[in-house]
């Protein structure tokens, strides 16, 4: 029972373990939020494209955000929605601030997903798993760009 993996663990203290697992859990939290930013750059890139904009827009961090709400909601909606999404992270020090970002993110999905003719269930799935029904939308065949978009302030 001498073998690397014995001695690595069972000569260490408690303390030095749970270093180990917290770098570890770091490191896998890094490389998730990695993951999703890349998925969800693609995925806007591929619901542009496909509502005939320029795929490059997605790339721009909120130019990117700006122009998918513009495919996907009103003019004011849009504007609403990018100003949170700026002043969110500016002022997340602020406790009921830090949830603006994640819930316009949701958002989003949503109308998102309203512009490409998805139903009921799938808007609702789209709050509470924004990234993944995004992808669906932006790699299925079966979507298409409707054109339809969210009010949520009206125009006048």
């Amino acid at each position: 029972m001498n073998g690397p993996i014995y001695n690595f663990f069972y000569t260490r203290t408690v303390g030095e373990l749970m270093f180990i697992l917290w770098i570890v859990m770091a490191l896998a939290e890094i490389f998730l939020s990695l993951l999703k930013l890349v998925i969800n750059i693609i995925s806007n890139a591929f619901i542009l494209k496909k509502a005939g904009e320029q795929p490059w827009k997605a790339i721009v961090p909120y130019y990117g955000f700006y122009t998918v709400c513009d495919i996907s909601c009103n003019k004011p909606t849009t504007i609403v929605m990018t100003v949170i999404k700026v002043a969110g992270y500016f002022l997340g020090f602020i406790p009921f601030l830090q949830m603006l970002p994640y819930a316009n993110k949701r958002v989003q999905a949503l109308a998102v997903a309203k512009s490409y003719g998805k139903d009921t269930v799938f808007l609702i799935i789209s709050c509470i798993f924004p990234t993944i029904t995004k992808a669906i939308v932006a790699f299925s065949s079966k979507s298409t760009y409707t054109g339809e978009k969210l009010v949520l302030l009206p125009e006048n």
